[in-house]
């Protein structure tokens, strides 16, 4: 029996050798030993907890550095040295290089700062004497952010990148190990009310010039901020207009007129999404942060249309920005 296990051992070793030997046909090597053809493992843990950042949607919140200071070279006979970074994991919808994790809004993406590329990318070099390709020195794993809202908690990082030189696995890189995500200034999100009906009332044709204006007050709510930041929110509009400060009525009521929206200045409101106008901060609740923005709206005649009465509806839509 123990001649048998000895005998399947020695097959098994054969059989990997052979394995090894066929995945490096090019002879490629770690320098400066031409003997070192060995698959390099790295494994590294992350930061315990990561402070988030503020930042657009597709920037980084947070990152860190891990150097690597290694060499691989190929034979001079080889005139061509092609290698690629790959990363077997799923993405982020609509990203092509920010993976998906278990934390909503957070992504994860890797950078090879000494080549300024983002991973997975492929590359290569023409061989000579002098010239080797190294591993990242740095190589970033950034945090980034997917999706307005954003949560905090643990994240779990199991990540696995793949160095393949020529037709060599020559490395792994591993990423393993929980992060607690904090923030003090990251808020969720910025909402106002899904519906708001306003009433201009009945106003007879003749007497319209004689109307005076509606204010109207939009109120927003801003979650996940510190009492008192003052986050920069703006406002725009959109809906069927009929230039700037005219707002169209639905279609099969009254002709010829339409609401006229400005601001407490006077400004007319604009149905494109810049400029942007600004929210006023109110104060600190309970919920969040609130703020308003207010604006004036009358029934108006359109031009030189003429006017026929009839029921007056019309919908107006606003976008928050706060990016």
């Amino acid at each position: 029996m123990k001649y048998i296990s000895w005998m399947m051992a020695a097959i098994f070793a054969m059989l990997v050798s052979g394995t090894a030997y066929a995945d490096n046909t090019d002879g490629c090597y770690w320098f400066p030993n031409e003997s070192d053809k060995r698959k390099k493992v790295y494994n590294f843990t992350p930061a315990a907890s990561k402070q988030l950042n503020m930042a657009a949607v597709g920037g980084r919140m947070a990152y860190q550095s891990f150097n690597i200071y290694d060499v691989f070279k190929c034979p001079l006979r080889i005139n061509r040295i092609n290698f690629r970074f790959s990363i077997n994991a799923p993405l982020e919808e609509g990203y092509e290089n920010v993976f998906r994790t278990n934390v909503p809004g957070v992504g994860i993406r890797f950078v090879d700062s000494s080549r300024s590329l983002k991973m997975p990318y492929e590359s290569g070099y023409n061989n000579a004497a002098a010239m080797g390709g190294t591993m990242p020195a740095p190589l970033n794993m950034e945090l980034v952010r997917t999706n307005r809202d954003v949560k905090t908690g643990k994240v779990d990082i199991n990540f696995k990148i793949v160095l393949k030189v020529q037709d060599w696995e020559a490395a792994e890189i591993n990423f393993v190990g929980p992060i607690d995500l904090t923030s003090s200034n990251y808020f969720s999100g910025c909402t106002g009310e899904k519906r708001q009906d306003i009433s201009l009332g009945q106003v007879a044709i003749p007497l319209m010039d004689q109307q005076v204006p509606r204010n109207i007050g939009l109120n927003v709510l801003c979650t996940g901020l510190l009492p008192g930041s003052k986050l920069p929110v703006r406002i725009y509009f959109e809906g069927s207009n009929a230039g700037p400060g005219m707002l169209n009525l639905t279609p099969g009521g009254a002709e010829g007129i339409g609401i006229a929206l400005t601001t407490p200045a006077g400004e007319k409101l604009s149905f494109t999404s810049w400029p942007t106008l600004p929210l006023k901060w109110v104060n600190s609740e309970e919920g969040g942060e609130r703020y308003t923005f207010e604006f004036n709206a009358k029934y108006a005649r359109k031009g030189s249309e003429k006017m026929t009465p009839g029921k007056a509806d019309a919908v107006l839509n606003y976008i928050l920005n706060y990016n």
